[in-house]
């Protein structure tokens, strides 16, 4: 007879360990038949990046010309300027050239799809507005208003439900267009907007000395004309020149540091931005010569006034040429930080030599603008290279 099995006490019984189950290992080869939607669209890939990149970028740049025609919220577009110099001294590279470019993008394509959309109502606009003056009170123009009517409800209807047809497949897409509109209008606008309105008054109370003594000196000679009088109008416009540029090679170091570390009082701290510049003096020569030879070709621009409409256009313009300086300026912020201390002498005092005829053109440049621009002497104070990076608009 068989014993039957003696039973062990759970103590002495070893420990129940689970089992993992391991994901099956991928090979390189697929299973026969079953092609890949990527592969597909693999070839399409580089052409709809670029033309994503495009579309935001002429997006964001369309946003800012916009702003940059509007009172007050002209700060934004310089906030937005100083934020591109923080944002590429921060990651010390030129690829993060347009931050935000991708949030553009996505209204950019909403902007575009809606407009495509509306081309047959702005065709038959135009089509009812040449009917006015050639035959008022036909039937067929009768009959086109009432056709364009209809058509303006089937557009706003359609794409009414269109979107609510996107909220109830992807629950959330509301939710989150209304988080982003919060973050943009109640976050993102503001505070690049106080960014504005901080760097806009510690570069104004740099430059009110200077620009000053400029419009005092261009001023002593018009209303006395006396050739005593021309002479020391002659005299105090040299001392406003050289004070200019002295403050305009410091100040664009200045409001780099400013942009960067969120703090104004850099913009009285003049002994650090020449130690900051010692550490990298050719990159700041660089980002310095940009900034200044840049600013000046946009003088073209305030000869007349821009209704303020058409602003918007040369507006585009300003942003472009105010860029690279940004970039190359916190480009060489980033340089000072990782330098281990100033350079050698050769270095600093040949950069500062080389600053000397850029500064002394850009001056003679802008001294010279005062008979061009539509303001005259008072333009002096519209130093768009550090200020609002604006044209001269009729509001």
């Amino acid at each position: 007879m068989s014993q039957a099995p003696v039973p062990l006490p759970a103590e002495a019984l070893p420990p129940i360990r689970p089992t993992v189950a391991h994901p099956p290992v991928r090979t390189g080869t697929s299973a026969p038949g079953r092609l890949g939607v990527g592969v597909l669209l693999w070839p399409l890939r580089a052409p709809l990046q670029a033309v994503h990149f495009l579309l935001g970028t002429l997006t964001l740049l369309g946003a800012l010309a916009v702003l940059s025609t509007v009172p007050v919220l002209q700060l934004v577009t310089l906030g937005y300027l100083l934020h591109v110099s923080a944002h590429v001294a921060r990651r010390g590279r030129l690829w993060g050239w347009l931050p935000g470019w991708r949030q553009a993008a996505c209204w950019g394509w909403v902007l575009l799809a809606l407009g495509v959309s509306a081309l047959p109502l702005f065709l038959g606009g135009t089509l009812l507005e040449n009917s006015y003056w050639i035959a008022p009170e036909s039937p067929a123009r009768a009959q086109l208003q009432r056709l364009m009517a209809a058509g303006v409800w089937i557009y706003l209807g359609g794409w009414l439900l269109l979107g609510l047809l996107v909220c109830w497949l992807r629950r959330g897409t509301f939710a989150q267009v209304r988080d982003h509109l919060w973050r943009l209008l109640f976050h993102h606008l503001p505070r690049l907007g106080c960014l504005g309105l901080r760097g806009w008054l510690g570069a104004a109370l740099w430059l009110a000395l200077p620009v000053t003594v400029l419009v005092l000196g261009a001023s002593l000679g018009v209303e006395r004309r006396s050739e005593e009088a021309l002479n020391q109008g002659l005299l105090v416009s040299l001392i406003g020149s050289i004070l200019l540029g002295w403050v305009a090679l410091r100040l664009v170091v200045m409001q780099t540091r400013f942009a960067v570390t969120n703090r104004f009082g850099e913009f009285f701290r003049p002994r650090e931005a020449r130690r900051w510049f010692a550490r990298a003096p050719l990159a700041w020569l660089v980002a310095v010569v940009f900034t200044l030879g840049l600013a000046l070709p946009l003088y073209l621009f305030k000869i007349a006034v821009v209704p303020q409409d058409a602003a918007w256009l040369p507006g585009v313009l300003f942003i472009l040429m105010a860029l690279p300086g940004r970039w190359l300026s916190g480009w060489a912020w980033y340089r000072s930080r990782q330098a281990p201390g100033p350079r050698h002498w050769f270095w600093r005092h040949g950069a500062r030599v080389l600053l000397v005829p850029a500064a002394f053109f850009y001056v003679l440049i802008v001294f010279f603008s005062q008979y061009a621009v539509w303001h005259g002497i008072w333009g002096l104070y519209e130093q768009h290279a550090f200020l609002l990076p604006i044209p001269t608009v009729a509001y």
